[in-house]
Protein backbone atom coordinates (compact mmCIF):
# COMPACT_ATOMS: atom_id res chain seq x y z
CA UNK A 1 0.00 0.00 0.00
CA UNK A 2 1.44 3.39 -0.94
CA UNK A 3 1.77 5.92 1.82
CA UNK A 4 1.55 9.66 1.45
CA UNK A 5 4.09 12.03 2.90
CA UNK A 6 3.09 13.29 6.33
CA UNK A 7 0.32 10.72 6.61
CA UNK A 8 -0.97 9.67 10.04
CA UNK A 9 -0.19 5.97 10.44
CA UNK A 10 -3.02 4.40 12.59
CA UNK A 11 -5.04 2.55 9.91
CA UNK A 12 -2.47 3.11 7.18
CA UNK A 13 -4.18 6.27 6.00
CA UNK A 14 -5.17 7.96 9.27
CA UNK A 15 -8.91 7.80 8.58
CA UNK A 16 -11.56 7.19 11.22
CA UNK A 17 -14.12 4.42 10.83
CA UNK A 18 -16.81 7.04 10.08
CA UNK A 19 -14.65 8.68 7.40
CA UNK A 20 -14.25 5.28 5.72
CA UNK A 21 -18.02 4.70 5.86
CA UNK A 22 -18.64 8.10 4.29
CA UNK A 23 -16.01 7.39 1.62
CA UNK A 24 -17.66 4.10 0.69
CA UNK A 25 -21.01 5.77 0.07
CA UNK A 26 -19.36 8.73 -1.68
CA UNK A 27 -17.59 6.30 -4.02
CA UNK A 28 -20.97 4.65 -4.64
CA UNK A 29 -22.14 7.98 -6.12
CA UNK A 30 -24.12 9.40 -3.21
CA UNK A 31 -24.61 13.02 -2.17
CA UNK A 32 -23.92 14.31 1.34
CA UNK A 33 -27.65 14.27 2.06
CA UNK A 34 -27.98 10.64 0.91
CA UNK A 35 -24.92 9.60 2.91
CA UNK A 36 -26.20 11.41 6.01
CA UNK A 37 -29.58 9.75 5.64
CA UNK A 38 -27.99 6.31 5.29
CA UNK A 39 -25.75 6.76 8.34
CA UNK A 40 -28.27 8.64 10.48
CA UNK A 41 -26.20 11.84 10.65
CA UNK A 42 -26.60 15.39 9.30
CA UNK A 43 -25.41 16.31 5.80
CA UNK A 44 -23.17 18.98 7.35
CA UNK A 45 -21.49 16.27 9.45
CA UNK A 46 -20.92 14.26 6.28
CA UNK A 47 -19.29 17.30 4.66
CA UNK A 48 -16.97 17.63 7.69
CA UNK A 49 -16.03 13.96 7.38
CA UNK A 50 -15.37 14.38 3.66
CA UNK A 51 -13.23 17.47 4.21
CA UNK A 52 -11.28 15.74 6.97
CA UNK A 53 -10.62 12.71 4.73
CA UNK A 54 -9.70 15.04 1.87
CA UNK A 55 -7.11 16.81 4.03
CA UNK A 56 -5.67 13.54 5.39
CA UNK A 57 -5.29 12.10 1.90
CA UNK A 58 -4.07 15.35 0.34
CA UNK A 59 -6.67 15.59 -2.43
CA UNK A 60 -8.42 18.68 -3.79
CA UNK A 61 -12.10 17.77 -4.07
CA UNK A 62 -14.78 15.09 -3.61
CA UNK A 63 -14.30 13.55 -7.03
CA UNK A 64 -10.56 13.23 -6.55
CA UNK A 65 -11.20 11.87 -3.05
CA UNK A 66 -13.47 9.07 -4.27
CA UNK A 67 -11.14 8.24 -7.17
CA UNK A 68 -8.02 8.23 -4.98
CA UNK A 69 -9.71 6.13 -2.28
CA UNK A 70 -10.72 3.48 -4.81
CA UNK A 71 -7.47 3.42 -6.80
CA UNK A 72 -5.17 3.29 -3.78
CA UNK A 73 -7.22 0.81 -1.77
CA UNK A 74 -8.10 3.27 0.98
CA UNK A 75 -11.57 1.75 0.84
CA UNK A 76 -12.35 -1.78 -0.20
CA UNK A 77 -14.92 -1.80 -2.98
CA UNK A 78 -14.77 -3.70 -6.24
CA UNK A 79 -17.03 -3.18 -9.28
CA UNK A 80 -19.36 -6.04 -8.25
CA UNK A 81 -19.90 -5.02 -4.60
CA UNK A 82 -23.20 -3.29 -3.83
CA UNK A 83 -23.80 -1.35 -0.62
CA UNK A 84 -27.05 -1.42 1.35
CA UNK A 85 -27.77 0.16 4.72
CA UNK A 86 -30.36 -1.43 6.98
CA UNK A 87 -31.72 0.10 10.15
CA UNK A 88 -32.75 -2.65 12.51
CA UNK A 89 -35.17 -2.52 15.40
CA UNK A 90 -34.62 -5.24 17.98
CA UNK A 91 -37.00 -6.98 20.36
CA UNK A 92 -36.23 -7.26 24.07
CA UNK A 93 -35.02 -10.81 23.42
CA UNK A 94 -32.44 -9.55 20.89
CA UNK A 95 -34.35 -10.73 17.83
CA UNK A 96 -34.84 -8.62 14.71
CA UNK A 97 -38.24 -6.97 14.92
CA UNK A 98 -38.08 -5.00 11.68
CA UNK A 99 -35.60 -3.82 9.06
CA UNK A 100 -35.88 -0.47 7.33
CA UNK A 101 -34.04 0.05 4.05
CA UNK A 102 -32.05 3.28 4.53
CA UNK A 103 -29.80 3.03 1.48
CA UNK A 104 -29.65 0.96 -1.68
CA UNK A 105 -27.04 0.96 -4.46
CA UNK A 106 -27.25 3.87 -6.85
CA UNK A 107 -26.80 1.62 -9.87
CA UNK A 108 -29.68 -0.59 -8.70
CA UNK A 109 -32.15 2.29 -8.93
CA UNK A 110 -30.75 3.28 -12.32
CA UNK A 111 -31.10 -0.30 -13.58
CA UNK A 112 -34.52 -0.90 -11.98
CA UNK A 113 -36.32 2.48 -11.87
CA UNK A 114 -39.41 0.80 -10.41
CA UNK A 115 -37.40 0.25 -7.19
CA UNK A 116 -36.68 3.97 -6.62
CA UNK A 117 -39.26 4.45 -3.88
CA UNK A 118 -37.96 1.64 -1.66
CA UNK A 119 -35.69 3.65 0.65
CA UNK A 120 -37.23 4.28 4.11
CA UNK A 121 -39.66 1.41 3.68
CA UNK A 122 -39.78 -1.51 6.07
CA UNK A 123 -39.04 -4.92 4.67
CA UNK A 124 -42.49 -6.03 5.76
CA UNK A 125 -43.76 -3.44 3.22
CA UNK A 126 -41.28 -4.48 0.52
CA UNK A 127 -41.13 -8.26 0.62
CA UNK A 128 -43.63 -10.76 1.94
CA UNK A 129 -41.99 -13.31 4.22
CA UNK A 130 -38.83 -11.17 4.53
CA UNK A 131 -37.79 -12.89 7.78
CA UNK A 132 -37.56 -16.27 6.07
CA UNK A 133 -36.01 -14.87 2.89
CA UNK A 134 -33.25 -13.03 4.75
CA UNK A 135 -32.77 -15.47 7.66
CA UNK A 136 -29.09 -16.00 6.80
CA UNK A 137 -28.45 -12.24 6.62
CA UNK A 138 -30.35 -11.68 9.89
CA UNK A 139 -28.07 -14.21 11.62
CA UNK A 140 -25.06 -12.29 10.27
CA UNK A 141 -26.57 -9.04 11.64
CA UNK A 142 -26.89 -10.58 15.07
CA UNK A 143 -23.33 -11.93 14.99
CA UNK A 144 -21.84 -8.69 13.67
CA UNK A 145 -22.94 -6.80 16.77
CA UNK A 146 -20.18 -8.53 18.74
CA UNK A 147 -17.51 -8.80 16.01
CA UNK A 148 -14.68 -6.46 15.07
CA UNK A 149 -14.89 -7.53 11.44
CA UNK A 150 -17.65 -8.00 8.86
CA UNK A 151 -19.65 -11.21 9.23
CA UNK A 152 -20.21 -13.15 5.98
CA UNK A 153 -23.52 -14.61 4.81
CA UNK A 154 -24.77 -16.30 1.66
CA UNK A 155 -28.05 -17.36 0.19
CA UNK A 156 -30.56 -17.06 -2.58
CA UNK A 157 -33.73 -15.02 -2.41
CA UNK A 158 -36.81 -14.60 -4.56
CA UNK A 159 -37.34 -10.90 -5.32
CA UNK A 160 -40.13 -8.98 -6.98
CA UNK A 161 -40.03 -8.48 -10.77
CA UNK A 162 -38.03 -7.81 -12.79
CA UNK A 163 -35.43 -9.84 -10.83
CA UNK A 164 -37.23 -12.96 -9.55
CA UNK A 165 -34.34 -15.06 -8.10
CA UNK A 166 -31.01 -13.61 -6.96
CA UNK A 167 -27.88 -14.58 -5.05
CA UNK A 168 -27.57 -12.56 -1.88
CA UNK A 169 -23.97 -13.14 -0.69
CA UNK A 170 -22.00 -10.63 1.29
CA UNK A 171 -21.14 -9.32 4.72
CA UNK A 172 -22.84 -7.39 7.52
CA UNK A 173 -21.11 -4.89 9.77
CA UNK A 174 -22.52 -2.44 12.32
CA UNK A 175 -22.43 1.29 11.58
CA UNK A 176 -23.78 2.37 14.96
CA UNK A 177 -27.27 3.67 15.76
CA UNK A 178 -28.78 0.23 14.94
CA UNK A 179 -27.64 0.61 11.34
CA UNK A 180 -25.71 -1.99 9.43
CA UNK A 181 -23.71 -1.85 6.24
CA UNK A 182 -24.53 -4.79 4.00
CA UNK A 183 -21.94 -5.41 1.29
CA UNK A 184 -23.38 -7.63 -1.40
CA UNK A 185 -20.61 -9.41 -3.25
CA UNK A 186 -22.82 -11.29 -5.70
CA UNK A 187 -23.39 -9.55 -9.05
CA UNK A 188 -26.62 -7.79 -9.93
CA UNK A 189 -29.17 -10.20 -11.36
CA UNK A 190 -30.06 -9.97 -15.04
Amino acid sequence: MERMEGEVRGDGWGLSARERQVLLLLADGSTSVQIGHALGIEGATVDKQINSAREKLGVANRIELASFALRKGVIDMDPVTRLIVWEVSWTETDEVEEIILRYQPQDLTRRYPEWRGRVDKTYSELLPEWREKFAYAIEALKSSRTQDKPVPFEGEVELPPPVHMARFDGTAEPLGNSRFLIRLTSPLPD
